[in-house]
């Protein structure tokens, strides 16, 4: 009798064991789902190219009026659906960049300069 209640007893706590490990795990997947972990796109408009690194001031959505430091060392750029280089982004230039952002740095995966990013940037 006394090995039948020691086993349940330890089923019992294997059973509680897995099942609060099961919830942890849901609810760690769930929070990762509603955190982007993933690259985000910041769009705006470019004041400064210099080297590798662009400074970029947006205009539009929840971070408007941010200055943003994009470090272009790996990115792929495009301009107009072309592959280019880092110095036909000129002043000015309206750019959407996707990459990972840390506060106002950036460390872009891709460029884009293009009319369509202009239209993403407008305020009015």
């Amino acid at each position: 009798m006394k090995n039948k209640v020691r086993r349940f007893l330890a089923g019992s706590v294997l059973l509680g064991t897995v099942l609060t490990a099961g919830t942890t795990f849901a609810s760690t997947t769930e929070i990762n789902r509603k955190i982007k972990t993933g690259p985000q796109n910041v769009v705006g408009i470019v004041s400064t190219v210099s080297g590798n690194t662009l400074i970029i001031n947006s205009k539009k959505g929840k971070n408007k009026n941010t200055t943003y430091t994009v470090d272009a060392t790996n990115a792929k750029i495009t301009k107009d659906g072309t592959s280019t280089a880092l110095t036909s982004i000129a002043i000015g230039d309206t750019v959407v960049i996707k990459g990972k952002v840390k506060g106002t740095n950036v460390t872009a995966k891709s460029i884009r300069d293009s009319a369509k990013a202009k239209r993403l940037n407008k305020t009015t």
